[in-house]
C-alpha cells in the first residue's frame, strides 16, 4: 500500500470522489456531487491510499490557522476497513501536518468511529452532537502533535 498526495483534478482524484460517495454519502442518501468542494482547488490537501492503481481510502487536511489543522474526512472502502488503511492515511497526515509545523490536529467524526481515533492517540473534547451535513451523532476530537 501506498499513501500519496493527490492532485485536484487527476484521474486519482476522481476516484476519491467515488470512494467518498461511496462511504460517506450514499448510506444518508446524500451525493458529494452536490458538495461544495472549492477548496480542494487550492486550500485543501488529500490524501490517498492505493495499492496499485486501486484507491483504498482517501482523507483531507485543511488549514485551519497557524497552530492546527483540520481533518475534513477520512474513508476507507468497506473490503479494507480493519486493514490498517485508515491508520496508515491518518499517520500521513499528521506527517505532513507536522512537517509544516502545525501542533494540533482537529476533527469532527461520527460517534460511530470515535474509536478508531481513540486507538490512534485523539482524545475528544466538546460534547455529542447531530451535523447539519450527515444527520447522525458527531464528536470533535484533536491530537497534539509534536
Amino acid at each position: 500500500m501506498e499513501v500519496r498526495i493527490i492532485r485536484y483534478g487527476t484521474d486519482d482524484y476522481q476516484k476519491t470522489l467515488i470512494l467518498r460517495n461511496e462511504v460517506l454519502r450514499r448510506p444518508w442518501r446524500r451525493s458529494i456531487y452536490d458538495d461544495d468542494l472549492r477548496s480542494e482547488v487550492d486550500k485543501d490537501v488529500i490524501f490517498g491510499a492505493f495499492k496499485e492503481e486501486d484507491i483504498l481510502g482517501v482523507g483531507t487536511l485543511s488549514h485551519s490557522d497557524n497552530k492546527k489543522i483540520r481533518i475534513k474526512y477520512l474513508a476507507v472502502n468497506s473490503k479494507n476497513q480493519g486493514k490498517g488503511t485508515g491508520s496508515a492515511i491518518l499517520r500521513a497526515m499528521e506527517n505532513y501536518a507536522r512537517e509544516l509545523g502545525y501542533k494540533k490536529i482537529i476533527l469532527e467524526t461520527r460517534l460511530s468511529v470515535r474509536e478508531f481515533y481513540l486507538k490512534n492517540g485523539y482524545r475528544t473534547t466538546g460534547k455529542i452532537f447531530i451535523s447539519e451535513v450527515i444527520p447522525v451523532k458527531h464528536i470533535n476530537m484533536e491530537k497534539r502533535i509534536p
